[in-house]
């Protein structure tokens, strides 16, 4: 495996020395004396095959001038390219005209702003301004036809200059106007970050990064905000030190596998009861967006035992007819669809519809209009097994079917309303009313462990020589388990 060995630096414009003295005085004796003339460099190993970062840069400038639209809270680019001449070959190279996976050259980007880590805001408020910018910053990029797919507590800033969020790293990011990579669906993006709809790995959508954007937020305030009690899994935490809060951590975002197992944050949002003490407004942000978050995986949950009873429906009727005891008749090569030539092209279409469902067709809805369509397929699935039943079994058994459809249309017509997450779920001004508090973030320093496999299980150790997926969620490193997806 080949990363990127992305390298940042601190970066001066040699123009600056090159003033005058009374320039320099004033510019010595301003507001920020330092911070208004240093710059990012960022140097990286990249595929060739890829979308480069500075590219992405490129194209969000010239669409959102197209819109008229100024993206305040995300990095600006002030230059980049790759050096010619560093491409490298990190592995087999392949045979005849195929391209190259393992090949790697320099890019590099220049970008104006500079900024810390997330884990150093001020206040509370400085936290929730930042998250807020950096919803808004995706919906921007969303309209240039542009997802970011990696919002981490890496990729999540706080501007050294105004102290706003600033979202960074494009490495990751899709462009939606690119037909060719926009049709392909894998899981792309910081494990500990990522939402849980993509372990069934649906194609990614916006709303998946405004997920992404909560857990960085639950990543931050577990890991930073003083004073935090958390009950999970009949567990009290009290997080008072760095040691109890990377125990906690372990529990939500520590499992590691491949692809990633999402069970602990699942656990977090059904069961999860905190107290941020005298800091209303962050308890009040917990409540509402993991509250929103819980609704929407509920309805997934009602969309899927509602998917399997119709494919229970189908796979017994088909069995009938088919004379058939194998319970696992959808599954084989078999398949007793391309058999019926009595249905019409929609029927027959909405039949292979369900049978080929699998949880990334309600994980990967897009918005409101996904939504409907997706409901009135399960409708039409719903008549047309009726219509199925009729007559393929006998009027015994068609009526007991038709009772069951007849139930499963009641419980479609009775799901919540899906509401995706979205820029305003991270609205600030929505716990104004509440009061923030002046307390600033808390260091995260694990103590010394004397047994290295413990420091190792907690994350305090930097672990070289394994993969993404086991290193542990404190290094904060991304992946990419895509399906062709570069």
């Amino acid at each position: 495996m080949a990363g990127r060995g992305t390298r940042c630096y601190l970066a001066v414009d040699l123009a600056v020395f090159n003033e005058p003295t009374s320039t320099l005085n004033a510019w010595i004796n301003s507001k920020h004396p330092i911070l208004e003339c240093l710059h990012l460099l960022k140097t990286s190993w990249q595929s060739p095959l890829r979308t480069p970062e500075f590219e992405f840069y490129h194209r969000i400038s010239q669409r959102a001038k197209e819109l008229r639209m100024d993206i305040p809270h995300m990095a600006t680019m002030l230059a980049g390219g790759r050096i010619q001449g560093s491409l490298q070959s990190f592995g087999p190279v392949p045979e005849g005209s195929q391209p190259d996976r393992n090949a790697r050259e320099i890019h590099w980007i220049l970008l104006k702003e500079t900024g810390r880590p997330l884990g150093t805001f001020n206040d509370s408020k400085q936290l929730l301004q930042a998250i807020e910018d950096t919803a808004v910053t995706i919906r921007q990029l969303s309209r240039c036809d542009v997802l970011h797919r990696d919002v981490s507590i890496n990729n999540v800033l706080i501007n050294v200059l105004t102290g706003r969020g600033l979202l960074v790293d494009f490495d990751a990011a899709r462009d939606d106007r690119a037909a060719a990579v926009a049709g392909r669906p894998g899981i792309t993006g910081t494990p500990d970050f990522l939402a849980l709809a993509l372990e069934s790995q649906p194609l990614h959508a916006v709303w998946h990064d405004y997920e992404s954007l909560y857990w960085v937020s639950v990543f931050a305030i577990l890991r930073h905000m003083p004073q935090v009690v958390i009950t999970h899994r009949d567990r009290t935490h009290n997080l008072d030190n760095s040691l109890a809060r990377a125990k906690c951590m372990d529990e939500i975002f520590g499992a590691r596998t491949q692809p990633p197992q999402m069970s602990g944050k699942y656990d977090f949002l059904r069961e999860a009861d905190y107290v941020i003490n005298n800091n209303m407004a962050i308890s009040s942000y917990m409540e509402r967006t993991s509250s929103h978050l819980e609704a929407l995986y509920n309805t997934f949950a009602k969309i899927k035992s509602i998917i399997k009873q119709l494919k229970s429906i189908l796979s017994s009727t088909l069995s009938s007819e088919d004379n058939s005891s194998d319970p696992s008749l959808l599954s084989g090569p078999y398949d007793p669809l391309e058999e019926l030539q009595v249905w019409t092209p929609q029927q027959h279409s909405t039949l292979k519809w369900l049978k080929n469902y699998t949880n990334a067709n309600h994980h990967g809805l897009k918005g409101e209009r996904d939504v409907q369509d997706h409901l009135t397929t399960l409708l039409e699935c719903c008549d047309t097994l009726a219509c199925l039943s009729g007559r393929l079994l006998t009027d015994t058994q068609a009526i007991l079917v038709q009772d069951r459809i007849t139930q499963i249309r009641s419980d479609i017509s009775s799901l919540p309303h899906i509401s995706f997450p979205g820029h305003g779920l991270f609205s600030v001004a929505r716990f104004r009313a509440y009061g923030f508090s002046s307390q600033a973030a808390v260091p995260y320093r694990v103590p010394f462990q004397t047994d290295p496999m413990e420091r190792m299980r907690l994350g305090v150790g930097r672990l070289t020589a394994v993969t993404p997926y086991e290193r542990r969620h404190r290094t904060g490193t991304s992946f990419s388990a895509f399906t062709g997806d570069i």
